[in-house]
């Protein structure tokens, strides 16, 4: 069970921290110069003849241009990147939604196993262990003391066999 809650806590973390690292802080005015950002959204969107250049925008996001080296032609790559990063968010949430309604009925059904019961409807507790060769050893002597006839003896003796 718990390694079942640390998967759970384990998806979560993944799918907040790819929101966190694809749509949030790329957005970021703090984090337009952020070498270590722009590197992982070049390295992930640009060609290998390109450099990511990122600008604040005039709707106070952030756009990310892919600039050829040799040509400085810009391509804007921002929705390829929102995409991406919405995509991979929405199958990490999912993935970690599944875990945990399949973890909740684990659980119920866990609950509602079947237990065994009697007509009457309570549960009927289980037979103890008998030891047939002990009770049949206390049932002769039981007889042989004149505590039971010898037909209650034979009675009592089929009865043990009937019921093993």
């Amino acid at each position: 069970m718990i390694a079942r809650i640390l998967l759970i806590a384990i998806l979560n973390l993944i799918w907040v921290g790819i929101m966190v690292g694809t749509l949030i802080l790329p957005t970021m005015p703090e984090f337009l110069d952020n070498p270590t950002l722009n590197s992982v959204i070049g390295g992930i969107l640009c060609e290998p003849n390109e450099r990511l250049q990122r600008v604040q925008s005039e709707s106070a996001g952030i756009d990310n241009f892919c600039v050829n080296t040799s040509t400085e032609s810009k391509r804007n790559v921002s929705e390829k990147w929102f995409s991406g990063g919405l995509i991979a968010t929405i199958i990490a949430f999912m993935l970690s939604t599944s875990a945990e309604v399949l973890f909740a009925f684990s659980l119920k059904r866990g609950k509602n196993k079947p237990q065994h019961q009697s007509e009457v409807g309570f549960v009927a507790p289980p037979k103890p262990e008998i030891n047939i060769s002990e009770t049949l050893r206390q049932l002769q002597e039981a007889q042989k003391a004149g505590l039971i006839s010898y037909d209650e003896y034979d009675q009592k003796r089929q009865d043990i066999f009937k019921n093993l």
